[in-house]
């Protein structure tokens, strides 16, 4: 029995330090995407450059410097997409954590209503066997941002999705969503 614990810590130390040394080659790549970028003269490389280092802070959970990094991408658009994606695993991130208000703190920032219903539907359904209260404010949130989409496909799988959470609380209302 003690050498199989030992066996499992070993494994968990590695895989730890796996971790921690995927994050740091995460954020270090960015940081010499950042200098590559700030070299180049053709704004739409440079651009590619920032998003590309932007993206890889935020898959580091280095989300300060992620956002400053996009802000200093000059295409409005494509500035605008990076900074939805950071602020969609600024979100997630927050969820995961278990810090709810947090979490819909971020999705204010989020524009797609069908990235926000994704959001708060695997929040619900990640809380819903501890908190059924939170659960169900959380779907109903995901119901409201579900209602402005404008594809009634699209809307019936999410409006599924929710209800398929709601069932596991209460069948009923799970039956009227």
């Amino acid at each position: 029995v003690v050498q199989q614990i030992q066996s499992i810590n070993e494994r968990r130390a590695r895989v730890g330090r796996f971790d921690e040394a995927s994050q740091l080659s995460a954020q270090q790549e960015g940081e010499t995407m950042i200098e590559r970028a700030e070299k180049l003269s053709n704004s739409c490389q440079r651009d590619k450059e920032y998003s590309k280092a932007a993206l890889g802070l935020g898959s580091a959970k280095q989300f300060k410097r992620a956002l400053a990094t996009a802000d200093r991408i000059s295409g409005l658009k494509q500035r605008d997409g990076v900074m939805q994606f950071l602020f969609h695993e600024m979100a997630v991130a927050a969820r995961d954590a278990g810090e709810w208000t947090e979490m819909r703190e971020k999705d204010k920032s989020i524009s797609t209503p069908e990235v926000v219903a994704v959001l708060y539907i695997k929040a619900a359904d990640v809380v819903h066997p501890k908190d059924g209260i939170t659960a169900a404010e959380l779907l109903r949130e995901a119901v409201k941002n579900i209602e402005r989409i404008s594809d009634s496909g699209v809307k019936a799988g999410f409006l599924l999705g929710a209800a398929a959470v709601q069932v596991k609380m209460d069948v009923f209302t799970g039956l009227e969503i």
